[in-house]
């Protein structure tokens, strides 16, 4: 049976002698499921309303809910919102549970309480608090932080932290396997705190370590235009794959405080940006660390352990010169509309990751709309896009275009049977646009039968037997 503690000011309970006058008070298991259970929320100022359209329950600007003592639990179930624009305290040895979806425009305390995330959280105002207590985030649950959060978090779902807001770690935040946590605004390691890595990160904003420690342990990536600013500690542990991207940066201040600032590297580091070592603790590595493309170290700090591997930017695939020409073929509504290249398992491209992709193409005639390039699955699916082009601006003569996804873009892994292909649904058989392949038996051709031309007009035509093994004239690269 469900209890409803209402304070008003003098307690015989002693662990309710901390709460105003003026709160409202859930002391037992709480379940939010229908109009009954929003509208009875005990809430000091006005009443819960539900709307029954979208099944939500919406505490309203200047309500207060406190969640108290032993056994105080608050559960959303699945299929329900909780809109909160009002004040919500979950204190010590409480719990919350969010299956549904919990859209927080106010404040939500929870002092050394537990949150498991089933579902959603959607954070609009002010999340966590000093001491913070944990949100548990379940595989296929997120939180997403649009403004201020302050918490420890166990990760193994989506932590997202957008453009413009602050997620603070206090005590600790780990993103554990299977997790993956994106960052487009602040992350600020604080205090002695802990940031720990065994899923994958996506770093678009700014990551600072002022203080406590940062260990990557899984995949850490640091995207174009991005920002690791390190005033502590940071490792790359045996297990952690750390890619510093084209036009990403990470920052190995002079500053000293309690340390110095310092980077230990027992996996890998592939730098494509630019990392600045000026501080004295330097850079300790005994994994290692690749530079690549245009990839740079600058500053005075030392560099210790083994030496730096410098390798080229890695590209892939044919494409056809003067000594080595081949054939076009058209496309256009009512002929071919897909045309491109499969990898088979066994493809030595299979796993890698790329960002541009480039191709051959020609307009004949006056054709119009746009084609689009990118990754497909067997069914023609659209799995990656990485552009697309107005046909009208194409030349009469072949040219290779190049298709990049964006420098905040980690890049696109490639999987076995996947396709890189352009699509082009317009036109007709006058006005349309060409797209370059090899011709049987003569080269270029790539990968032998573990890479080759697929198109489709109302059926499939596959180019990979023996003796009629033909290529689409692409090139592939991780810039």
């Amino acid at each position: 049976m469900t209890t409803l503690v209402l304070s008003a000011g003098v307690f015989g309970n002693s662990s309710l002698a901390w709460l105003s006058p003026a709160f409202a008070v859930i002391s037992s298991a709480y379940t939010i499921s229908d109009s009954t259970s929003c509208t009875a929320l005990p809430l000091t100022i006005g009443t819960a309303t539900w709307d029954g359209t979208n099944n939500t329950c919406t505490l309203p600007i200047g309500s207060d809910l406190e969640v108290c003592c032993e056994f105080g639990a608050l559960n959303v179930v699945s299929g329900v919102t909780l809109v909160n624009r009002g004040d919500m305290s979950f204190q010590e040895e409480t719990r919350m549970t969010v299956a549904g979806v919990l859209d927080n425009y106010g404040t939500l305390f929870n002092k050394n309480a537990f949150v498991t995330v089933d579902g959603i959280i959607n954070n609009y105002g002010e999340l966590g608090g000093v001491p913070a207590g944990q949100y548990n985030i379940h595989a296929g649950a997120q939180l997403n932080n649009f403004n201020t959060a302050r918490l420890p978090a166990f990760n193994q779902g989506t932590l997202v932290n957008n453009v413009g807001a602050s997620l603070y770690t206090f005590t600790s935040i780990e993103n554990g396997v299977g997790g993956v946590l994106t960052n487009f605004g602040t992350l600020n390691v604080v205090d002695a705190s802990v940031l720990f890595n065994s899923g994958t990160i996506h770093n678009h904003g700014t990551i600072t370590i002022e203080e406590g420690s940062f260990t990557n342990g899984g995949v850490l990536n640091n995207l174009g235009g991005a920002t690791i600013d390190n005033f502590a500690d940071m490792v790359n542990a045996a297990t952690g794959t750390l890619n510093n991207n084209n036009g990403a940066t990470i920052i190995n201040n002079s500053v000293c405080g309690g340390i110095c600032p310092i980077i230990k590297n027992f996996g890998t580091i592939h730098n494509k940006g630019s990392i600045v070592n000026d501080s004295t603790g330097g850079i300790n590595n005994t994994g290692d660390f690749i530079i690549s493309c245009n990839g740079t170290v600058t500053g005075d700090g030392p560099v210790n352990g083994n030496p730096f591997i410098f390798e080229a930017c890695d590209d892939f695939g044919v494409i056809a010169d003067a000594t080595n020409q081949a054939t076009g073929q058209s496309m256009f509504a009512g002929g071919r509309t897909f045309y491109g290249e499969q990898f088979n398992p066994e493809a030595a491209i299979v796993s890698k990751v790329v960002d541009c992709a480039t191709v051959e193409l020609r307009r004949h005639d006056a054709p119009t709309g746009m084609a689009e390039v990118g990754f497909y699955d067997s069914s023609m699916n659209l799995v990656k896009l990485f552009g697309t082009i107005d046909v009208s601006t194409l030349t009469t003569g072949y040219k290779q275009y190049e298709f990049c996804l964006p420098e905040s873009d980690a890049g696109h892994q490639i999987q076995s049977d996947q396709i890189l292909a352009v699509k082009y649904t317009s036109g007709d058989s006058v006005n349309r646009i060409d797209v370059r392949r090899s011709n049987i038996g003569s080269g270029p051709e790539y990968d032998g039968l573990a890479a080759y031309h697929v198109n489709f007009d109302t059926i499939w035509h596959i180019y990979n037997a023996e003796g009629n093994s033909r290529d689409l004239l692409f090139k592939l690269s991780n810039s």
